[in-house]
């Protein structure tokens, strides 16, 4: 019994210290939505690592910010995607016409949507393209290339049967929320992507292409070093 105590007394001390390091590990390791034994040894399995965003990472000489040192460091495969928490919300007025009738009519409409997509560990990054998803069909599209191979893109798109509605009646003009690409040698510009201790921020708060603010935007990548 006096083990058992003893066990438990480790496992809530491991699991209070789990808290504090939030980021950048996904402690649900198998996306169950529970934090179980299987879970809890994938966390040991990283004890002693740097942890945080971007923490003990050596930037190149060029100096590039944080979110695109990111991107660069994932394609390397220096650190390995666990999953992406998603959460955004548009809202915006949508001014339309009745059938047989010369007067409009102005709806307010607010289109939230929250998801954690697991990552798909069969994709191949040496394809130079990876997309990922949740089961609704929102998810990121990630590439890499161009004829010197120092373009990078990152698209953020919701496939879902709500956008194609709302694209249907001219609300939202396609499913990608985001679609951004750069050059190495340039860089993307900060006012676009940065990140910080909170995840991804995407600046122009734009649904893609539109006049539709987004009124929330949360991105976090959670992620580990690569062994």
């Amino acid at each position: 019994m006096k083990h058992l105590m003893t066990l438990l007394a480790l496992v809530v001390a491991v699991t209070a210290e789990a808290q504090t390091y939030y980021f950048p590990h996904n402690h649900d390791e198998n996306h169950d939505g529970f934090i179980g034994s299987h879970d809890l040894m994938s966390l040991l399995s990283e004890y002693g690592q740097p942890s945080g965003l971007m923490s003990g990472v050596v930037l190149p000489e060029n100096q590039f910010d944080d979110f695109e040192q990111f991107i660069y460091d994932f394609w390397n495969e220096e650190i390995v995607m666990d999953s992406m928490y998603i959460h955004f919300r548009a809202e915006a007025e949508h001014t339309w016409f009745p059938i047989g009738s010369n007067e409009s009519e102005t709806d307010t409409i607010i289109y939230e949507r929250e998801t954690m997509i697991p990552w798909n560990t069969n994709l191949n990054l040496a394809d130079g393209s990876v997309v990922w998803t949740d089961p609704n069909g929102i998810g990121f599209w990630f590439s890499r290339g161009g004829s010197d191979g120092g373009t990078y893109r990152l698209v953020l798109n919701d496939n879902s049967g709500d956008n194609a509605y709302l694209q249907s009646i001219g609300f939202f003009p396609s499913r990608f929320v985001t679609d951004d690409d750069w050059h190495i040698e340039s860089g993307l510009s900060e006012a676009i992507w940065s990140m910080d201790e909170n995840g991804w921020n995407f600046g122009p708060m734009l649904y893609n292409n539109s006049d539709v603010p987004l009124t929330i935007f949360e991105c976090i990548p959670y992620w580990h070093f690569a062994d």
